[in-house]
């Protein structure tokens, strides 16, 4: 008898889920514009969220020394520059001070902008004896801060920038944007629950008379709700689909625009990219989301029909 029951449970899956799909490819145009909104509403944030996991990934290979420049006052001679530099040097954390009297940081300048003549052509010399300051590589960038006020706090120093604060900046950054699309993907998973619960429930006002005759020979709520919920499911894996094919052609227009900017910033990063299995996932994961709208209404709509 169990056995009859499961085989009996068995059949009206296969029989719902095909008889869901063609009713889904029955009505082509509207099918593929629901595909299309759950493509776009998948599509955005996945997209999103591998373009941060992208560059979280080159950030973290980015090899560099914390550092700091430090300008002095205009009127500081080349003798307390270097006074001032041996009092530094015996600062914590501190690797490596480099001591640049005004004409040397003026060449220094010219030589990494590649306006050398137009330099020396000046009147006056704009840059101030310069300090260059290589940190301990473990030297958090709160710490780094902290130093540059205690630098700052010499009476001779006119200025002091982090070198290495953009990077810093650019991780907060990438952990707001997270942050950002994960409300993003929230959002609009849920707006694909509720297009695909208005198209469920649609369908199931359209069969209201079948459903009243399934009811009338005994039929349960569960066994009418079952169809409508293999037409969420297509609905949402079809999207799903969609999404993975859009990602798809997104990734080919713009990988080789890509590789050109790494290359010509010399920069030995592979783009970790879609692939099959996480397509795979897409299409599941709006299938979950089709299941969940269908659910939703077909468990208030179905039971509210009565004979």
């Amino acid at each position: 008898m169990r056995s009859l029951r499961l085989g009996s449970w068995i059949f009206h899956h296969r029989l719902s889920s095909a008889e869901s799909l063609s009713k889904v490819l029955s009505k082509p145009f509207a099918s593929i514009m629901i595909w299309f909104l759950i493509g776009i509403a998948l599509a955005f944030p996945i997209g999103g969220g591998l373009l941060f996991k992208n560059v979280a990934t080159l950030t973290n290979k980015v090899t560099y020394h914390p550092s700091l420049t430090v300008f002095l006052d205009e009127g500081v001679s080349e003798e307390k520059g270097r006074q001032i530099t041996e009092v530094i040097t015996k600062f914590d954390d501190i690797e490596d001070v480099e001591f640049l009297t005004a004409d040397a940081a003026l060449i220094e300048l010219g030589n990494e902008i590649g306006f050398q003549d137009l330099l020396f052509e000046l009147e006056t010399n704009p840059i101030p004896a310069t300090l260059f300051l290589t940190l301990d590589s473990h030297l958090s960038f709160k710490d780094t801060e902290e130093l540059r006020f205690k630098l700052l706090a010499i009476p001779e120093v006119f200025n002091v920038i982090v070198d290495h604060a953009w990077l810093e900046r650019l991780k907060a950054f990438l952990a707001i944007g997270y942050k950002i699309v994960l409300l993003i993907t929230i959002s609009l998973g849920l707006a694909s629950v509720f297009v695909i619960s208005n198209m469920v429930r649609m369908a199931i006002e359209s069969r209201r008379e079948e459903i009243v005759v399934i009811k009338l020979v005994g039929g349960s709520n569960a066994f009418i709700r079952r169809p409508f919920l293999y037409i969420g499911l297509w609905y949402g894996f079809g999207g799903g689909i969609l999404a993975s094919i859009q990602l798809a052609l997104a990734e080919f227009f713009l990988s080789s625009q890509i590789r050109f900017l790494f290359v010509s910033y010399e920069i030995d990063f592979v783009f970790a990219s879609l692939g099959a299995i996480e397509a795979v996932n897409i299409a599941i994961l709006g299938g979950l989301l089709g299941i969940i709208g269908a659910w939703g209404a077909a468990i208030r709509h179905v039971p509210l029909i009565e004979p």
